[in-house]
């Protein structure tokens, strides 16, 4: 008679605790309630940064200029987890509204680097409050210690989807509660780097003879 297969610890608990079809596997299963927090706390941050007049690719953006300081377009789609090419558009829309500026790398031609302007700071002052209310709101009735432990557990679950974030999670929970600056993701591969093209000046497909 054969054997049943070995299944690794991860798979026996989607085994024991998300069969499907079942009833309950919605309100269950993880990644189900995340998407519906994500898709929530996306709606609500999406109709408070109307007053500042952003969105939330731009938000994000300006986020992680502002904790960083300049960055490639790469560097910002592996801090957000957002496609390159997404982040291109957005870095596009965000330089013709005069929200930040985008120069070549002095060390690498190919890789076009990201700055926030000053009328992109001031954007991203004016959506703080809002956000910080979001955030208040979110997490009402938690306390810090559950809070902490809550991203312990998201960054372990982030570190088991993808090593390009291995200990990067843990690293920047740590330093929120040293109020140290919390380290920057690792770099992404020179095949990662994508230059922004101007708008008047993107590259045009060659006639095929």
């Amino acid at each position: 008679m054969a054997q049943a297969p070995c299944l690794q610890p991860g798979a026996a608990l989607f085994e024991s605790m998300y069969q499907l079809p079942s009833a309950d596997f919605p309100s269950r299963f993880p990644f189900f309630l995340l998407t519906l927090v994500h898709g929530a706390y996306t709606l609500e941050a999406e109709q408070a940064l109307k007053r500042a007049d952003l969105d939330v690719p731009a938000w994000r953006t300006l986020a992680l200029l502002r904790e960083h300081g300049p960055m490639s377009v790469s560097e910002i789609a592996l801090n957000a987890v957002t496609k390159l090419s997404t982040v291109t558009r957005t870095v596009l829309r965000m330089k013709a509204d005069g929200l930040v500026t985008t120069d070549t790398s002095t060390a690498d031609a190919r890789v076009t680097v990201v700055t926030m302007t000053e009328t992109g700071r001031r954007a991203i002052e004016r959506a703080d409050p809002v956000m910080q209310h979001i955030f208040a709101r979110s997490f009402e009735g938690l306390t810090p210690t559950q809070i902490a432990r809550l991203n312990e557990l998201l960054g372990q679950v982030l570190e088991n989807l993808s090593p390009l974030y291995s200990g990067v999670a843990k690293k920047r929970n740590l330093s929120a509660r040293s109020g140290a600056r919390p380290p920057a993701l690792p770099a992404p591969p020179e095949s990662a780097q994508s230059p922004v093209p101007s708008p008047s000046k993107r590259p045009r497909k060659k006639p095929t003879p």
